[in-house]
């Protein structure tokens, strides 16, 4: 497996893990469209090795969870995600708020495993770096969403990002676990 490939799936798996929990998805594969502007640039999930972007609607909690990943398949990859909860439909959803529980989530991974070069910087949202997520559709009989979303995160040595022009539109998945 080449090293850009390792580096691409364990980000998504950490990213997967820190938003959705343990899950037992059902319904149909997760097709989310997600793209954004990182900083002033042009986001898109996606590249080479890149795993599909998902979404998973936890009923257990009523928490929604969506992240996608932009691989250049040389080892450096960027996710963007986020979790909401308490969903009930159409509206808008604070991220950064200890009191609603939604996060915004930036991780960027460069380097190889095998070469013992691998690094992941984490950026969260939180009251200081807050941030929206609005859930313009979503339709639980067909599991489709749609949104946007916007937010600023922080390493914890004050490394800063701005997500601007946020959207996702696609199919979810739901579980009857709780999301975390």
């Amino acid at each position: 497996m080449k090293a850009g490939t390792v580096s691409a799936a364990l980000a998504v798996m950490a990213v997967a893990w820190v938003l959705a929990g343990c899950e037992d998805p059902s319904g149909p594969t997760s097709d989310v469209v997600l793209s954004a502007e990182v900083n002033g640039t042009a986001w898109h999930a996606g590249g080479p090795g890149a795993p599909p972007t998902h979404a998973v609607f936890y009923e257990g909690d009523n928490t929604l969870s969506v992240g996608g990943l932009r691989s250049d398949g040389s080892g450096h990859a960027e996710q963007i995600g986020f979790s909401i909860r308490n969903v009930t439909g159409p509206g808008t959803y604070a991220l950064g708020d200890s009191a609603t529980g939604g996060t915004g989530l930036y991780v960027v991974s460069d380097g190889s495993i095998a070469y013992g070069t691998f690094t992941m910087t984490w950026y969260t949202t939180s009251a200081m770096r807050p941030g929206t997520v609005v859930l313009l559709a979503f339709e639980p009989s067909a599991h489709m969403l749609r949104g946007t979303f916007a937010f600023e995160a922080e390493t914890g040595d004050g490394g800063r990002v701005t997500i601007r022009g946020g959207s996702f539109t696609g199919h979810y998945q739901t579980s009857h676990l709780a999301g975390s």
